[in-house]
């Protein structure tokens, strides 16, 4: 269950004065996950049904690993599908949460604070709410897993499918070339391809990256004009993302043992 304070932007007397009020939402989840850990090819698959007020989302994800000759280096498949078997949420009814899945989960700012793509709080975000210029560029491999700022495009309570593909290329070439492909159906039931490419600095594999889209599909590009980013260094995103893990696993990521 999460309880969030916010003030109501349709109550002219609590917006006036800053009057703050708490909400509160919960969601039920199951999951079911499978390690497949092999030396040469291993893959993970999860399977999760979400139940909250007014939805019930279902999804899934698999990793999968193509090794090459040199250890720790290899192709690395990841496989997204997921969609909403009820949504019952009305259009004009902004209380949290906004059960919808995304492309591209940048934490820029859409204007409400309260409706955040991350509503599950699973990601430890630096600037959730993407009111920073450069700290808002955090982006979270979930959902369509794409690491381009997608605006306001990409987002779906219908379905949505993706794959993204990155490639190691020489051990100490802290480098790697992504790619990204997706289709969602979008509100008025038409479904809208997109795509990315570009490369991704590897500071620790994982957990801290970052990440230069290079080319996308015109509808990402669109959308990222209509919130200002045009130049290239806008586009520039980065992975953060710190488990709970022992300094020895972190010891292993850093030097590639």
């Amino acid at each position: 269950m999460v309880f969030e304070q916010w003030i109501d932007p349709t109550n002219q007397t609590d917006y006036n004065n800053n009057i703050v009020a708490t909400q509160f939402y919960y969601v039920n989840e199951a999951n079911y996950h499978l390690d497949h850990n092999t030396t040469l090819h291993p893959f993970s698959f999860d399977l999760s049904l979400q139940q909250g007020k007014q939805f019930v989302s279902l999804f899934a994800e698999a990793h999968f690993k193509i090794s090459y000759r040199q250890k720790n280096q290899g192709l690395f498949i990841r496989v997204f599908a997921g969609g909403f078997p009820y949504y019952g949420k009305g259009s004009s009814d902004i209380t949290a949460p906004l059960p919808n899945m995304y492309v591209g989960n940048a934490t820029t700012n859409n204007y409400a604070y309260w409706l955040k793509k991350d509503y599950m709080f699973d990601e430890n975000f630096v600037d959730r709410n993407g009111r920073d210029n450069y700290l808002g560029r955090q982006v979270a491999i979930t959902g369509g897993g794409f690491r381009s700022i997608t605006g306001g495009f990409g987002a779906t309570n219908k379905f949505l499918s993706s794959i993204n593909v990155t490639s190691s290329l020489y051990k100490f070439v802290p480098f790697r070339p992504f790619a990204s492909v997706a289709m969602l159906v979008d509100g008025a039931n038409k479904i809208r391809p997109a795509a990315e490419l570009g490369i991704s600095l590897v500071v620790v594999k994982d957990m801290i990256e970052i990440h230069l889209p290079l080319l996308t599909t015109d509808n990402i590009k669109q959308s990222q004009q209509v919130i200002g980013v045009n130049k290239w260094y806008q586009k520039i995103t980065f992975t953060l993302k710190l488990p709970v893990i022992k300094p020895a696993s972190i010891i292993r990521q850093v030097s590639g043992l």
